[in-house]
């Protein structure tokens, strides 16, 4: 009998060090993540509107957000929906292309008011709001915006499955973030209050990461790349919508109207080929 319930205890204790071997292998996992893209962040974007000088001629200036879904570096190769699709068009209209990799919108958006820029392509929204201050081009593809938290056996505090619930609660968001407006919205609508934090250090992936490591526990981002995170992290939990589906536009200057015009009938004829359809299942599915 005493053999017994020593094998047992062996097999318990095998179990539990097992389990802790393989929660300490995905934090230190997610860590090395987090490192990782915050360095590669710093190293490719780095301008702000008072550095900025606009390039001479016909070149394309397009500030782009770093971004599984719009702009990512891989190895030694770029990939990116948003990042595929501009340099289609740039080749289609004869014009140069230069890129401004940023890790939020708020200084680009700035710099393309300023006439500095031609284009910002960030997880922007077509909203009423956004057209008084910019043109917005045609839909490049829908997207929402869910509740990023981990899932229930991670912690002692339920899961949100309502957004009723968020009412006193408090999410972070990185800064400069169209969503700060949506997410005090939401307050409004609930009939409450939700506290928004807007981190200037890290992008929307990183504050996955973040909240995958218990370093916060609510983040809010768009669902096209929350599904790619989720691929590696599946204890995080991104089934709650925070948005309905938006089309997600490219931001012009205001004064722009030609360029505008041009570069919509060319994504209105895009969008029929077999090539977007391509993309957008490669990226979005």
């Amino acid at each position: 009998m005493e053999n017994n319930n020593q094998i047992m205890r062996n097999r318990l204790f095998s179990g539990k060090f097992i389990a802790v071997l393989l929660l300490l292998c995905l934090t230190v996992g997610a860590m090395w993540f987090l490192f990782k893209c915050s360095q590669e962040q710093r190293q490719t974007s780095a301008f702000t509107p008072s550095e900025l000088r606009q390039s001479s001629g016909d070149t394309l200036d397009v500030a782009i957000e770093i971004s599984p879904l719009l702009y990512s570096l891989e190895k030694d190769s770029i990939t990116g929906l948003d990042y595929e699709l501009l340099k289609t068009y740039a080749k289609a209209a004869e014009r140069p292309l230069k890129l401004h990799p940023v890790n939020a919108p708020n200084q680009a958006l700035e710099a393309l008011s300023n006439g500095d820029l031609d284009m910002v392509i960030s997880f922007l929204p077509s909203t009423t709001g956004m057209k008084e201050y910019f043109l917005l081009t045609e839909p490049i593809y829908t997207d929402r915006q869910v509740l990023v938290q981990r899932l229930p056996w991670h912690d002692t505090i339920p899961n949100i499955t309502d957004q009723r619930q968020l009412n006193g609660d408090t999410i972070v968001i990185s800064k400069g973030s169209p969503l700060a407006s949506r997410i005090r919205n939401l307050g409004n609508e609930i009939g409450g209050k939700i506290e928004v934090i807007e981190d200037p250090d890290h992008s929307a992936e990183q504050l996955f990461l973040k909240v995958a490591l218990g370093q916060i526990r609510l983040a809010v981002m768009n669902e096209n790349v929350a599904k790619h995170l989720k691929e590696d992290y599946p204890g995080v939990d991104i089934s709650t919508p925070i948005s309905f589906s938006q089309f997600q536009t490219w931001a012009l200057n205001l004064n722009d109207s030609v360029f505008a015009r041009s570069l919509n009938t060319w994504l209105e004829q895009y969008k029929q080929t077999p090539e977007y359809y391509e993309l957008t299942e490669q990226y979005l599915k």
